[in-house]
């Protein structure tokens, strides 16, 4: 990745911190995880900048080398926030700013998150990362706490509940949790109302001290799909979709990864995202139309086979 382009992304990251500093969360930016990643970048552009023909100096080397993780993730969840707020500015400031209360903390590195307390930040940012997805696919979205994401489609409204398990194990517990929370929010929702069960599955697959490293886009896109659909096919998880297909008002469930990635051909690190939906047959219709919002607005959508 050029230097130009750790500017760029420094550019866009100050852009979102002085947002948050207009929702009155100045307290919190200058002593958050996103204040150490834009201390990372900045350090991390002279690093690149200033090479002569030889390249970078041996202290320059080894100083990137040995930093290179918080380096990479830095500079990927600093692009993914800015990016999920460039499409949230328009929903409710209220709303917003109690998601970001929980954002903007945590440590800054995933490897470092704690089951129980501090992974809280990179959960709320799945959520935002998604809504800004729909969002910027063209249809509305609503911030809440149960459910996390409410989707409008004229009259039929779309209530989405977002887990990111902690561990392999967490998966099923986390679609099931889901699930029991969609049963307990829709008997309250008018009749044009829908459930959709959402698993970021990130830290699973990456605890936050690895890259995912590829030469083809195309095929690193086929392969976290793959991932995915294996996650979603594991017995327990499989028990949970069977169970919500039962219910003819949840619509489907959605499965996301991202992750740090290193494209061996540009010789940069990028961020990897990938989206699978899985349809439920009574309730394609209206998955469908999400669905197409989210493939507007995200790069990488699978859809799986439909009634389960």
């Amino acid at each position: 990745m050029p230097s130009a382009r750790f500017e760029e992304v420094l550019g866009k990251l100050d852009a979102a911190l002085d947002f948050c500093r207009s929702l009155g969360l100045g307290g919190l930016v200058e002593r958050g995880r996103f204040a150490e990643h834009r201390r990372r970048i900045q350090e991390l552009i002279p690093l690149i900048t200033h090479v002569d023909e030889s390249g970078l100096s041996k202290a320059g080397v080894e100083r990137l080398r040995g930093g290179q993780v918080h380096f990479a993730t830095a500079l990927i969840e600093a692009l993914e926030f800015a990016e999920a707020l460039e499409h949230l500015r328009g929903v409710n400031p209220e709303a917003l700013k109690r998601k970001l209360e929980v954002v903007l903390t945590g440590p800054p590195l995933p490897i470092n998150e704690d089951a129980s307390s501090t992974n809280a930040a990179r959960n709320t940012l799945f959520e935002l990362y998604l809504a800004s997805r729909i969002v910027a696919g063209g249809l509305p979205v609503e911030l809440g706490e149960h459910p996390d994401l409410t989707c409008r489609m004229g009259e039929v409204e779309i209530l989405i509940e977002c887990k990111r398990p902690f561990s392999p194990s967490g998966v099923s517990r986390a679609a099931k949790q889901a699930l029991d929370q969609l049963h307990q929010e829709i008997p309250s929702r008018p009749a044009g109302a829908f459930g959709l069960i959402a698993v970021s599955t990130a830290k699973v697959l990456n605890p936050g001290d690895s890259f995912l490293s590829y030469y083809d886009e195309h095929r690193a896109s086929e392969g976290l799909s793959r991932m995915l659909l294996e996650i979603s096919e594991q017995e327990p998880t499989k028990r949970v979709l069977l169970q919500a297909a039962k219910d003819g008002r949840i619509v489907g469930a959605l499965f996301h990864v991202s992750t740090v990635a290193l494209d061996r051909t540009a010789e940069r690190f990028t961020l990897a995202i990938q989206l699978n939906v899985h349809p439920i047959a009574l309730g394609q219709e209206a998955l469908k139309h999400l669905g197409e919002a989210i493939a507007r607005g995200a790069k990488y959508v699978g859809v799986t086979k439909s009634g389960r």
